[in-house]
């Protein structure tokens, strides 16, 4: 139940975000924030509890002084995966449409 809300609240979020960008840069930029913001991470290791990975990551670094990259390892592997798919979507589309 809570991801529900989440994923809705980050939706509603990155609509508010990108109205203030240009048109030209709006799906680039959507990608990217939905992205960065819905990539979850273990809270901790050997549990099934999952949160942001860039919440987490700041919650380790400001409130437990724990400055571990673990929770950004999630964050590294799903974002040049959401570019690669969007460049290749963006190719095709240009290419066929």
């Amino acid at each position: 139940m809570f991801w529900f809300f989440y994923i809705l609240f980050t939706t509603f979020l990155c609509l508010f975000l990108l109205n203030l960008l240009p048109k030209k840069y709006r799906v680039n930029f959507s990608i990217i924030y939905l992205t960065l913001f819905l990539t979850p991470s273990q809270i901790e290791l050997g549990s099934n509890n999952y949160a942001p990975a860039i919440f987490i990551f700041f919650y380790n670094a400001t409130l437990e002084l724990n400055f571990s990259l673990r929770p950004l390892r999630a964050l590294m592997l799903t974002f040049p995966i959401s570019l690669l798919l969007f460049i290749s979507f963006f190719k095709f589309k240009k290419r066929f449409f």
